[in-house]
């Protein structure tokens, strides 16, 4: 984390008047700058890589989306229910909604360049809030300074997260032959949302009851 957000994530989103103004000048700057690199001309760098003045403008932009949503969450959730709970209870349907819609994104007319620049933004997005999400089994020791409810989460959490994906690597390769293989989008469009969907309401199953 940058030295911002580590003064966000120790106060909790509660900053001083001049880190305020400050931490808007930053976001705002970054979001600007980003929106700017997608009127770049593309030609000027295909000798470096296609689309890399509006990939570098996905990386500004969705990281300044993700700076305000992470300052907004600190400020409003994680002074009462804890710096981890929340993102974790915030993050993981979001994360599982934008990793399903990803195959019905209408790219498949498009151009090399333009399909790699919004997909890039799509998987870009969705990773900021997948790895707020993910690895909950090595959050479970910051989650509460609950000796026991530790050694409850830790004992029950990778049960239930062991046995879904074994089931789901068991029985998968059989599935996917009624949607023609891993190569068919089709598969993914199918198989994506039903197991991103039912895996994150487990793990929110497994931390919060």
């Amino acid at each position: 984390m940058n030295p911002l957000n580590v003064l966000i994530y120790e106060n909790h989103g509660r900053l001083t008047k001049k880190m305020k103004i400050f931490a808007h000048c930053s976001y705002m700057g970054k979001l600007i700058i980003g929106i700017g690199c997608y009127f770049l001309p593309q030609a000027m760098f295909e000798s470096v890589i296609n689309g890399l003045p509006q990939l570098v403008g996905n990386i500004l932009v969705t990281g300044a989306i993700w700076d305000y949503f992470h300052w907004f969450v600190r400020r409003k959730f994680c002074a009462k229910y804890g710096r981890v709970k929340p993102f974790i209870l915030i993050c993981g349907i979001p994360s599982a909604l934008m990793i399903s819609a990803i195959p019905y994104l209408p790219v498949q007319n498009l151009s090399y360049t333009n399909k790699l620049i919004i997909l890039h933004f799509a998987f870009t997005l969705m990773s900021y809030f997948y790895n707020n999400y993910v690895g909950v089994n090595g959050l479970v020791t910051f989650m509460t300074p609950n000796s026991q409810e530790r050694q409850k989460l830790h004992s029950f959490v990778p049960i239930i997260s062991g046995f879904f994906s074994s089931v789901v690597s068991a029985i998968l390769p059989m599935l996917i032959t009624t949607t023609g293989g891993y190569l068919n989008l089709a598969t993914y469009k199918v198989f994506v949302p039903i197991f991103t969907i039912s895996g994150a309401a487990l793990s929110l199953l497994a931390v919060f009851c």
